[in-house]
């Protein structure tokens, strides 16, 4: 059944087109010209400036277009995130009075009603049924309006631009990687070494709750962000020879005052002091460095501190939790922790959220179940932005006596979604450590953690490999190896 629709704007000259099948995929357009954009799968020269083209919006109600002819002003410095890519979009609003979102993000180019929230039908229609509809009807529709409108004017007065859908099936997958300590660091290098920012947008999202060391000790002088996480992740991405020598280099008691800082943490803190600002302070450190992908503070909050309940009693700082899982068990019997939260708990950074909400693929850990993974977990925004994600969690090698005692690997799964208010859609586990390391880690009271997952364990996809070389002095996941099967899902192609 095909809906025959009269499109028509002030200037110029009414013709038909024939949508067919197509017209409830398409619940708002922009129109201007002899060009239709339809927002969410189409882009074109839709709009260059609103402010000096008479413009036509047009909504299609049972298949007919609507006219709404009219001029958009720019309201301010207002911005919003775009429903089609999530960037930045400038807000308009129209002689009517109705705001509209304007996307100038290349290759986006779209406009939305304000008031579309991802509850309304329409725009659910819009995502869910993008790549179906340029799968099998695209095609046809473009066909039949080049077709029409070439025989009644001797050339196509109506164009619908596939532009946008071409660049975002050719262009990088976007990775968001939420961790801390030495797995998130492995993982990151391992993705820059399948190509980095040349196949990937990376992103890591880090905790900002670090206070032992020489982050602790700038903090408590200068009230300045942890550099601690941040550091690591930047030397990670980065593609400099001399950057894990320079950013990591620790100064020694022979250095008086600087004695423990490390020179990346003094550089990222003397520049989060003269801008004044932590995000440009971390921007520039990323261009120093020739970073290959973003890292992020879950949160501009410099005054949060990571709260641990423990069996024998609170442990206030992530310092303070660090020297008590690493150090010596000094009193009779076992101790572990039992949950930690943030206090005072911040609000998830807004370019985080929106990291999370349009990437490919989130991956949570490898890292210390609390002190790294439920440390960024557990601002608040994190449920709401990792609802609607294709999410992955990697789960640790071993077990901690004082974290994660003798848990098996369902463990870590459930107590992860307890948290995240959501199950993930992959597990990857390690099949197995050689029996050195086995031996070696059981001496410290580790173990190894339990594989007790069948592949499909109630809607998730289990993956086993064996992340862990051989000769080893540490049980650790290899960079490359654990990269390659991030890679592999990002890119639809799931590991058996």
């Amino acid at each position: 059944m095909t809906n025959k629709v009269v499109v028509g704007f002030s200037g110029n000259p009414e013709f038909t087109g024939i949508l067919g099948d197509a017209a409830p995929l398409l619940p708002w357009c922009m129109l201007r010209g002899s060009s239709i954009a339809v927002p969410g799968f189409s882009a074109g020269p839709n709009l260059v400036n609103p402010l000096e083209e008479e413009l036509a919006m047009v909504r299609i109600e049972n298949g007919h277009f609507h006219i709404i002819d009219q001029r958009l002003t720019r309201l301010g410095d207002e911005v919003r995130p775009c429903f089609c890519c999530g960037a930045d979009a400038q807000v308009y609003q129209d002689r009517a009075g109705i705001k509209w979102r304007v996307c100038q993000n290349e290759p986006c180019d779209s406009t939305y009603p304000d008031a579309l929230s991802a509850e309304e039908p329409g725009l659910i229609n819009l995502v869910q049924q993008r790549k179906l509809f340029l799968k099998t009807t695209a095609p046809a529709v473009f066909g039949l309006m080049v077709g029409a409108g070439a025989a009644a004017f001797g050339q196509p007065p109506l164009q619908i631009f596939f532009r946008k859908e071409v660049r975002r099936m050719n262009r990088k997958k976007r990775i968001v990687i939420i961790g801390g300590g030495t797995g998130l660091t492995h993982l990151l290098s391992g993705l820059v070494k399948l190509g980095g920012r040349e196949r990937f947008a990376i992103t890591s999202i880090v905790s900002i709750a670090d206070s032992g060391g020489s982050t602790g000790a700038l903090r408590e002088v200068w009230g300045v962000l942890p550099p601690g996480d941040i550091r690591q992740s930047l030397v990670a991405l980065s593609t400099k020879p001399w950057a894990v020598e320079f950013v990591h280099h620790r100064f020694t008691a022979s250095n008086g005052k600087l004695h423990d800082h490390t020179s990346g943490n003094l550089l990222f803190t003397a520049l989060g002091l003269y801008t004044g600002d932590d995000l440009v302070a971390l921007k520039a450190m990323e261009e120093l460095l020739d970073c290959q992908g973003a890292v992020l503070p879950v949160s501009l909050n410099r005054q949060v501190k990571l709260i641990a309940q423990t069996t024998r009693g609170i442990i206030n700082g992530e310092g303070l939790i660090d020297a008590w899982i690493y150090g010596p068990q000094k009193a009779k019997g076992r101790q572990w922790i039992l949950d930690v939260y943030l206090k005072p708990r911040p609000r998830i950074l807004p370019q985080a959220a929106r990291a999370i909400q349009r990437a490919d693929l989130v991956v949570i850990g490898p890292g210390s179940f609390y002190t790294s993974l439920m440390a960024v977990l557990s601002v608040q925004g994190m449920r709401q932005a990792l609802a609607g994600t294709r999410l992955a969690y990697v789960v640790n090698i071993t077990t901690h006596p004082k974290e994660t005692p003798e848990w098996p690997a369902s463990r870590f799964v459930l107590e992860l979604e307890r948290r995240i208010g959501r199950k993930v859609d992959f597990v990857l586990c390690n099949s197995g450590v050689s029996r050195r390391l086995r031996e070696r880690y059981g001496r410290e009271r580790s173990s190894t953690v339990r594989l007790n997952l069948l592949s499909h364990w109630e809607g998730r996809r289990v993956i086993t490999a064996n992340f862990v070389p051989q000769g080893v002095v540490f049980a650790r996941h290899d960079p490359f190896r654990l990269a390659s099967v991030i890679a592999g899902l990002v890119e639809g192609q799931e590991q058996e």
